[in-house]
């Protein structure tokens, strides 16, 4: 099944991406996060390591904290369950 196909399909559990605006406000509040929970020594390598590395969604944040848990913090304050069926299909944008 094609990505458009899976979000259009029906579901029991989340049917659409949320609007720009939020994805922004998002990935603003993931980036705080990350920010408030490592030095600013660990913040540039993180950086440094995310524009050098290649593969797509990739984040070398996670060499430094458990970042996955962070953004599903953010996630939460927001109404969004990523281990909804099929949320991380939907929300993989956020991560890009």
């Amino acid at each position: 099944m094609n990505r458009t196909a899976r979000y259009n399909a029906p579901s029991t559990s989340i049917t659409k991406l949320p609007q720009q605006p939020l994805v922004d406000t998002i990935a603003h509040e993931f980036s705080e996060g990350l920010h408030a929970h490592l030095t600013a020594e660990k913040m540039q390598a993180v950086v440094e390591r995310n524009r050098a590395e290649t593969a797509p969604r990739a984040c070398q944040s996670h060499d430094f904290c458990d970042a996955s848990m962070a953004l599903y913090e953010v996630f939460l304050r927001y109404g969004l369950d990523p281990a909804a069926e099929g949320a991380m299909d939907l929300y993989g944008v956020l991560w890009d």
